[in-house]
């Protein structure tokens, strides 16, 4: 037939049971390998199953001035992940149609999170590879998505309360008028995705000017890094709304509950690929002004929750179990829902 064609004509990954959301630290990933063969005496010399994880993060930036201007790349990728698991070690004549072979794996215990950017990724693949001697090698790839573990069980400070408060004025000298003071409170700073953020605002206007929306929103910060050079994104993951206005000279309590859409875990990298998030508030006042804008507060995302939420989770048939690793830890830990990419999973509220 030729260097140019294959006697393997296909080949298929199947994952055994298909997954229901990202695999976890410590599970066993098993499946199976299909060589697909249309002709008698077809044969391989080798099959091997490669896993691996990668990040890779790159950007182009425009560096020099006037007549020096040039776009450079920023680059990198690390290989954090590799295992090689031999289907075939010797050479071996496949049968007409389909050849099956059993392969597993254990997802190590410091996986990370897959993720997918604008500057850079988090991915993992199995890649099969048949050396076919005296013609065209036989390969085929299949992408799998893994949670890393971000416990918030683990993190202390995330149970801590958090309080923080600031005031302005508006108007300058002789026509300066009355403070505008908020102080925000949340019982918590560590959240699972699914899960709602109590938001407690206490607003005392003594300016006279409305204060037409007290303003919040979720910001995720990604910081990209290569060639010894840093990139920096930051998106509103939940979109800036309001929970209130606020009139002149009034005082006002203004409580949200504010759901955590599905993200990535919070991540700390220091080489490629950092996630932060922080919560958003802003006084909007009608007319001319500033807003008040509160200091950014700090919040972790993760995976596992706190013990004492997890009465707060459904455990019903739409959601799946984690891992038994997992579930041996937290015997009572709620199921959780996949998300459609299967990147994340999140908890389904009460």
């Amino acid at each position: 037939m030729g260097i140019l064609s294959s006697d393997v004509k296909h080949i298929v990954i199947n994952l055994d049971p298909p997954p229901m959301r990202p695999f976890l630290p410590g599970e066993t990933v098993s499946g199976t390998v299909t060589l697909k063969t249309e002709k008698e005496g077809a044969k391989v010399a080798k099959v091997n199953l490669d896993v691996s994880g990668k990040v890779h993060v790159e950007w182009k930036e425009q560096q020099g001035t006037g007549d020096h201007k040039k776009m450079v790349t920023r680059n990198q990728t690390i290989e954090f992940f590799k295992l090689t698991i031999t289907l075939e070690s010797s050479q071996k004549v496949l049968s007409m149609g389909d050849n099956l072979y059993n392969f597993s794996f254990t997802i190590p215990d410091d996986a990370r999170s897959s993720f997918i950017g604008s500057h850079g990724s988090v991915k993992y693949f199995m890649k099969v590879l048949a050396d076919c001697p005296w013609g065209k090698d036989a390969e085929e790839s299949k992408l799998f998505h893994v949670n890393g573990i971000n416990d918030l069980n683990k993190q202390h400070d995330t149970l801590e309360t958090f309080e923080e408060t600031k005031a302005k004025t508006f108007g300058l000298m002789c026509c300066e008028s009355g403070p505008l003071t908020i102080k925000l409170n949340l019982e918590k700073t560590g959240f699972v995705c699914g899960e709602c953020i109590g938001i407690i605002a206490e607003v005392n206007n003594k300016s006279d000017k409305r204060i037409g929306a007290v303003n919040v929103a979720i910001n995720q910060k990604i910081h990209y890094k290569a060639d010894g050079d840093n990139k920096y994104e930051t998106t509103q993951v939940v979109d800036e709304f309001s929970i209130g206005s606020v009139e002149p000279g009034a005082e006002e309590l203004l409580e949200h509950q504010l759901k955590v859409p599905v993200l990535p875990p919070s991540h700390k990298d220091p080489y490629a690929i950092n996630i932060s998030y922080s919560l958003y508030m802003a006084a909007d006042p009608d007319g001319a002004g500033l807003d008040l804008n509160m200091p950014l507060i700090g919040l972790v995302i993760g995976n596992v929750p706190h013990k004492k939420a997890f009465a707060n989770f459904a455990n019903d048939d739409a959601t799946v179990e984690l891992s038994e690793k997992i579930k041996t830890e937290y015997g009572d830990i709620p199921k959780v829902k996949p998300s459609n990419n299967y990147l994340v999973y999140s908890y389904k509220k009460l």
